[in-house]
């Protein structure tokens, strides 16, 4: 039996480990760093690692949370790290950070990591990846959100897309079943920045010919989302995956009052045509509740309207060809017969005179 001999002298290891290169993939969503010896993967502490574009000024830099990304290998001279959503994201969106290996560059503080000793790694201002690889995956719709009164959609994705690829003519609201189906018209208001969550505002055509279709978007059932490859790409230039029929996550109804906007009276032709700021629902038109008057205030004369004039629809529009008894009797009035600076010609309309595709009434003027 051989014999056990205790130490005489012993001298712990005091080197600080050194960063020796490292490796970051974004398809994988992987960051390597390889060390100059084993070091403890429990002590490392992301947010004391920083990606940068290696431009001096940096322009370009995200350092990693220790919320979102972790070490997932054992103790040892390598470390991976699952690089987390939340980080990920946020390199993704640096347009000049992590697009290629010549602006992805790391620094290291020293309390990044130790050696199983305790001994913290030693710093490194700037060090370029030795390998990098881009991220190759297609975007993901998670869910949507529409909001008919404020006239917005809202997209969530699973990483950053890029909001200048956006276009809307990939996306089709439907009904679901054999309902209405809708696709937008390719244009909007305005667009959110690059995240993973865009707010797309939408134009006035578009949500005319939405609200148009009595069987879509009238309820939380009612709307389903599709979307093209085409609809938008990530920050990488990778399109979207499509999809078919997603459900949506949260309805807005349209709960605002519709407003007429404008009104043209055309006595030659025989015809007054109305225009409002949403589509009307033409069934609920009642030109009764319509009136000229001679007067915004002191009224002497006034002519409402009786209900055999033919009427045309166009959403947001509706003409009237007015009837015989009505031109004579405005023209016995002498109505709307002075220039526009001495103008002698006030329309007026009762609540409820007609109401948009949400059943919302006109307000009374």
């Amino acid at each position: 039996m051989g014999l056990t001999l205790r130490v005489n002298v012993y001298r712990t290891d005091a080197t600080n480990p050194v960063l020796r290169d490292f490796d970051l993939d974004l398809t994988a969503e992987k960051l390597v760093l390889s060390f100059s010896e084993t070091v403890d993967a429990s002590k490392l502490d992301p947010s004391y690692i920083t990606l940068f574009d290696g431009l001096n000024g940096t322009e370009f830099s995200y350092s990693l949370s220790n919320a979102s990304s972790t070490a997932t290998s054992p103790n040892g001279p390598i470390v991976t790290i699952d690089i987390g959503p939340r980080d990920l994201n946020e390199i993704k969106r640096l347009e000049g950070l992590a697009t290629a290996k010549s602006n992805t560059f790391i620094k290291v503080t020293p309390e990044a990591i130790k050696d199983i000793f305790g001994n913290n790694v030693e710093s490194v201002d700037k060090k370029n990846a030795v390998t990098f690889d881009q991220d190759s995956v297609s975007p993901n719709i998670l869910g949507f959100n529409i909001n008919l009164d404020l006239e917005y959609l809202t997209v969530t994705f699973d990483e950053t897309v890029d909001a200048s690829t956006l276009d809307t003519s990939g996306l089709t609201l439907s009904a679901g079943g054999s309902g209405s189906t809708y696709t937008l018209s390719g244009n909007f208001d305005s667009v959110s920045p690059d995240s993973t969550i865009l707010k797309i505002y939408l134009t006035n055509d578009d949500l005319n010919e939405i609200k148009y279709l009595d069987d879509l978007a009238i309820s939380e059932s009612s709307i389903f989302l599709s979307a093209q490859s085409t609809a938008i790409s990530d920050m990488n230039g990778n399109s979207l995956f499509p999809i078919s029929n997603l459900s949506v996550n949260s309805y807005a109804p349209d709960v605002t009052s519709p407003v007429l906007t404008s009104w043209v009276l055309n006595m030659n032709a025989g015809r007054l045509e109305l225009y409002f700021d949403e589509t009307v629902n033409e069934t609920s038109f009642i030109l009764p509740y319509f009136s000229l008057r001679d007067n915004a205030t002191y009224v002497t004369h006034e002519h409402t309207f009786v209900n055999d004039g033919v009427q045309t629809y166009g959403k947001d529009r509706i003409d009237i060809e007015i009837s015989i008894y009505d031109l004579n009797e405005i023209k016995r009035l002498a109505l709307c017969t002075k220039k526009r600076q001495e103008q002698n010609c006030f329309l007026v309309y009762r609540d409820d005179s007609v109401r948009d595709m949400a059943s919302n009434k006109i307000k009374g003027c």
